[in-house]
């Protein structure tokens, strides 16, 4: 299995994404969690990612770039339940917190995005006081004709979406 469990992790990098792991990966948050990545993603999964737990996550990426993200999966399904996560980005250009869009090793994005599900206890809130980013991203918005995930906002989970321009499906 590859679970990675977070509890009381205060966690700064200056370069890079905070947390990077592979496809069809668990987070298990405990307690209260602050990530930042000054020039990169908080964190990023190469595929498929869970993330549950009983505690909450304060994640920010002050990096000035449309590459950095709050999560992004890579084109993996993305399902979020249970705990508590405050994300927010500050980008120079148009970028998304919550990204399930597969990109190339250039940023470049591709033909397909996984799907975001919301489930119950699942308490988000995406920000950018900058107005920005998107909250969140199924797709890339160079895609024609390509497939982009489903997004899924099940009863029982909150989705806090502020400061931001828009929600990209």
């Amino acid at each position: 299995t590859k679970t990675l469990t977070i509890e009381g992790l205060d966690l700064t990098v200056e370069s890079g994404n905070a947390i990077t792991l592979p496809g069809d990966s668990k987070i298990v948050i405990n307690g209260s969690n602050k990530v930042v990545a000054g020039a990169g993603s908080v964190i990023v999964s190469n595929g498929g990612l869970d993330i549950s737990g009983e505690g909450s996550l304060t994640g920010r990426s002050n990096g000035k770039s449309d590459d950095y993200h709050g999560i992004m999966t890579n084109g993996g399904d993305l399902t979020i339940s249970s705990c508590t996560l405050d994300l927010a980005i500050v980008p120079d250009f148009i970028s998304a917190i919550i990204t399930t869009a597969e990109f190339d090793e250039n940023g470049k994005g591709l033909d397909k995005g996984g799907d975001l599900a919301f489930k119950a206890g699942a308490d988000v809130t995406l920000w950018d006081s900058d107005y920005r980013a998107w909250g969140f991203c199924t797709g890339y918005s160079g895609f024609k004709n390509k497939t982009c995930g489903d997004v899924l906002i099940e009863k029982g989970s909150t989705v806090t979406v502020s400061s931001l321009m828009a929600c990209y499906i």
